[in-house]
């Protein structure tokens, strides 16, 4: 008997059971494959870590006899914190070196110095891997790409390849794309290449000291960190211009954006089951309200509240297994397509294990489901039998709408004056509605808000440089005069485009101490050319003006245990300089540390090219991109590019990936708000046929009709939408603002776009709702004037 009344049950109300089914498959798919993405994502880097054999800590010398001074020095300590260094040379190559087959994309990187090397396959330490996670082998005349170099420049393997080094000519071709874990970070600007040991042997032997350089790997002793190891080589003042040091331990950190974007998906997933639970009460309650008298009659002859609970317990005990059966199906390749993007750049270890871990989340929703709706039905108990006569009410409504205004004091249309009194009558009935919407806003803003912030200007700022328009790729300039190249090359650039600014940034690594001594810390920090240091923002202070003055960034002052008008040494040249701290900025590059000098420093920088060539368009009225075209038609040999494009430069893949998620994002929310206003609206007007007769008898049309149900859900969403704005705008940007301090960034300006925030998501949740509910308001049609009584 049991399982006919669910059968009639399940035939009686097919829409209802779909929307609910198709609910618990969409979450037990995101559970399972955010669980699965978030396990790979973690689990990965420290994996990839172990099979690579990180060191404890990484030198680079770019500098060849720099390199081999710091190999000397290190070997001769009397008590040195590490067991072992290896040492391993490398080949500096820069962008414009590297060059394809495909013209049209060989010059299509940032402005930046971006620093790249030929090395040969490291066996000890540092390893690395070829896209099928196997060890890298390489043949004579074969080389291993970077995954950045595959997608930003669409180089795929079997294609070509020539490095020009010192005149001479060397081609490859691409045998794979390689897994780096220590250096494949969109965060490092620094990139490795791979070719054989025969291949590396023929092109060292006739490349100059200039373009060569040492990478050490030093293995620390038992006892102590990669942060002790690091605190000794700073404290021993060696002479390293041109390169820079890090721990096993900061490695983890160049991939925290793909830890984030993972985290959110894990959180989307619970706020997407936590909405479901509450459809599945609405159904549930919803279904009781209506079943009083089935109910009723079962309590009469005798059957007892466990059996009549059991009844529903089957029933979505059936569903939950359905829908989490068929969400795990898919939460496999949802999954594989969610971890494109970590899985280029390291290596995702068993996938037995993650299957497993999708498989228990599957199954704790469909436990949670139960224990749910086990609660939900507990309301069995209160019903009786006269239930069953009364059908659960009066048919009246007890107490009235207090505060609210008659239809003669509103001037509303009585449609939309009906729409409103239902709310402020029943406001309960619409409680799970708000809140979808409401988190559906906050979903889809925040990470727009992200996205915007990453691609605008005041991301210039959190990275410690000036406001620019256009970044320019130079290659071609006379390096001894750079002061006379800038100040002639601005000239011209103002005769296409008047009043312009043009400035370098050079960038230098150094040692900072306190005066006692006690802290220090080798940093990199820029000094400008062309542009005076007070153009740039601070946190606190005044710009640094006079040569024996520097602004260091808020973290280093803390490490430092200095601050504004204390004195800190600065090794520079081999010789220590005092420097007066004038002001604090912030900077989310180098792990929040840097410092900046006036423009008058004098001082001999160490690395030929500047870090980043950069020019600003002062007049307010002049177009940014048809600027830019003019510079492109004047100077055809010098690439110009946009804000935007710099900024992909600098943080590659982490752009793409928070596209993607918006995208999922979107997708996910228009399906929930569709599937939740069909569901909602469909009981409503389940319930409401005799209104919906009565209306009718009274001369109302059925357009009438349905902008009554209509108006409700939209004025619903209307409230929703700016409760979630502002949740969004508010807290939202303060969890962002949480992720940027983390890499440095003490004050998080936040780009909101007016038009995306509150038009477009406006409108997009507007259309996907109002299409909902047109879509299930046709009985409305159906229903005659007879059904007043609820009677067929």
């Amino acid at each position: 008997m049991f399982f006919k009344i669910l059968k009639k049950d399940m035939k009686r109300k097919k829409v209802m059971n779909i929307i609910l089914l198709l609910f618990l498959i969409l979450a037990s798919a995101l559970i399972g494959s955010s669980l699965s993405v978030f396990y790979s994502t973690v689990s990965a880097i420290d994996y990839t870590m172990d099979k690579s054999n990180v060191a404890d800590l990484i030198q680079l010398n770019s500098d060849f006899n720099e390199g081999e001074e710091f190999i000397n020095n290190i070997n001769q300590l009397e008590n040195p914190l590490f067991d072992e260094v290896i040492e391993e040379p490398y080949i500096v190559v820069y962008d414009s070196d590297i060059i394809t087959n495909k013209k049209e994309r060989t010059l299509d990187q940032s402005g930046i110095w971006l620093s790249n090397w030929l090395q040969k396959i490291p066996t000890r330490y540092n390893k690395v891997f070829d896209e099928r996670d196997r060890p890298l082998v390489l043949k004579q005349g074969e080389i291993a790409i970077p995954r950045t170099a595959h997608d930003r420049r669409d180089i795929k393997i079997g294609d070509n390849i020539q490095i020009s080094l010192n005149g001479q000519k060397y081609d490859f071709v691409v045998a794979h794309i390689v897994k780096d874990v220590a250096f494949g970070s969109d965060m490092l600007s620094v990139k490795r290449y791979f070719i054989s040991d025969e291949d590396y042997e023929g092109i060292d032997g006739k490349t100059e000291n200039a373009n060569r350089g040492y990478l050490s790997s030093l293995i620390a002793k038992e006892g102590y960190s990669d942060n002790d190891l690091l605190q000794q080589i700073t404290n021993m003042d060696l002479v390293a211009t041109q390169g820079f040091n890090f721990t096993k331990s900061l490695v983890s950190l160049e991939y925290i954006f793909n830890m984030l974007i993972a985290g959110i998906m894990v959180m989307v997933s619970i706020i997407l089951i936590a909405i479901a639970f509450m459809i599945l009460r609405f159904t549930i309650l919803f279904t009781l309200q209506e079943e009083y008298k089935e109910i009723g009659i079962m309590k009469a002859i005798g059957i007892k509240n466990r059996a009549i609970r059991k009844i529903y317990l089957v029933k979505y005990f059936f569903l939950a297994l359905l829908g989490g059966g068929i969400g795990l199906v898919l939460s496999v390749p949802l999954s594989s397509l969610m971890s494109t993007t970590i899985e280029g750049y390291l290596i995702l270890g068993d996938g037995r294990l993650r299957l497993l871990l999708s498989t228990l989340g599957v199954i704790l929703v469909i436990f949670l489901t139960i224990i749910f709706c086990y609660r939900c039905t507990g309301k069995i108990r209160k019903f009786s039998a006269m239930d069953a006569i009364r059908q659960g009410s009066t048919g009246e409504r007890f107490k009235g709408i207090k505060r609210f205004p008659s239809l003669r004091k509103t001037k509303m249309r009585i449609p939309i004056f009906l729409g409103v009194s239902d709310i402020f009558a029943d406001i309960r009935k619409f409680l799970v509605l708000t809140i979808t919407f409401i988190l559906g806003t906050v979903i889809m803003i925040i990470p727009i808000n992200a996205t915007n912030t990453l691609k605008s200007d005041n991301m210039m700022e959190m990275l410690g440089l000036a406001r620019m328009d256009s970044c320019i790729k130079l290659s071609d300039y006379d390096e001894s005069d750079v002061e006379g190249f800038i100040k002639d090359m601005k000239n011209q650039i103002n005769e296409v485009v008047p009043n312009t600014d043009f400035w370098a940034d050079y960038s230098i690594n150094v040692k900072l101490a306190n005066v006692s001594d006690t802290k220090s810390k080798r940093v990199t920090g820029y000094r400008s050319v062309g542009k005076k240091a007070s153009e740039y923002n601070y946190l606190e202070g005044v710009a640094p003006d006079l040569e024996n003055e520097i602004a260091i960034t808020r973290r280093l002052a803390t490490y430092l245990n200095v601050g504004i008008g204390d004195t800190v040494i600065v090794s520079i040249d081999g010789k220590e300089h005092e420097f007066i701290v004038s002001a604090l900025y912030q900077t989310v590059m180098n792990m929040g540390d840097g410092f900046r000098l006036s423009e008058k420093m004098s001082m001999n920088m160490p690395i030929s090219k500047a870090f980043l060539w950069a020019c600003k368009f002062n007049a307010s009225n002049d177009n940014i991109s048809d600027n830019i075209e003019k510079l492109k038609e004047a100077f055809p040999a010098i690439e110009f590019q946009t804000t935007q494009k710099f900024l992909s430069s600098m943080l590659g893949s982490i752009l793409d990936s928070i596209d993607d998620m918006i995208l999922i994002c979107i997708v996910i929310i228009g399906g929930v708000v569709f599937l939740i206003t069909c569901l909602l609206v469909k009981m409503l007007l389940t319930k409401e046929i005799p209104e919906v007769a009565l209306l009718k008898s009274l001369g109302f049309r059925n357009c009438s009709i349905k902008t009554w149900q209509i108006s409700r859900i939209l004025i619903v969403l209307l409230v929703s939408v700016i409760l979630g704005t502002i949740i969004a705008n508010t807290g939202g940007n303060y969890l962002i603002g949480l992720v940027f301090k983390m890499m440095g960034a003490d004050k998080v300006m936040m780009e909101t776009k007016v038009l995306q925030v509150y038009v477009v998501v406006p409108l997009f949740l507007l259309v996907i709702t109002t299409i909902a509910a047109l879509c299930s308001i046709g009985q409305i049609k159906k229903t005659k004037i007879w059904e007043i009584n609820n009677q067929d």
